[in-house]
């Protein structure tokens, strides 16, 4: 299950952009929107919200391209992957972008015989 994704300097996002699925200390509600995994919190739910313009698209195109690298990568690593750096910045429009997911594990349990 995902904790946490993270990224920078892919499209709108210069600096660090963090969306947590870990969840707050409230407790309205917790039975319906979260579960427990290895003593964390995590939401079963998230939802975007913001002023127009934002960039609440590009937390999911931010989303959308690393599943699309995840499940079929380049056969030709010089084919282009689709990435659009910040390009408000003389810097940034030539570095490359930084994904990050962070995994919360869940245990199995497993009978010895």
């Amino acid at each position: 299950m995902i904790l946490e994704f993270k990224f920078r300097n892919f499209r709108s996002a210069k600096d660090w952009q963090i969306l947590s699925f870990e969840a707050s200390a409230d407790k309205v509600s917790e039975e319906y929107y979260c579960t427990t995994i290895n003593d964390t919190k995590v939401l079963k739910l998230g939802i975007l919200y913001g002023a127009n313009a934002s960039g609440k698209t590009n937390v999911l195109l931010a989303l959308d391209f690393i599943r699309k690298i995840a499940i079929s990568p380049k056969i030709n690593k010089m084919q282009p992957i689709g990435f659009t750096p910040f390009l408000l910045d003389d810097t940034t429009k030539k570095e490359c972008g930084v994904f990050e997911l962070t995994f919360c594990k869940q245990y199995e349990a497993s009978l010895l015989s």
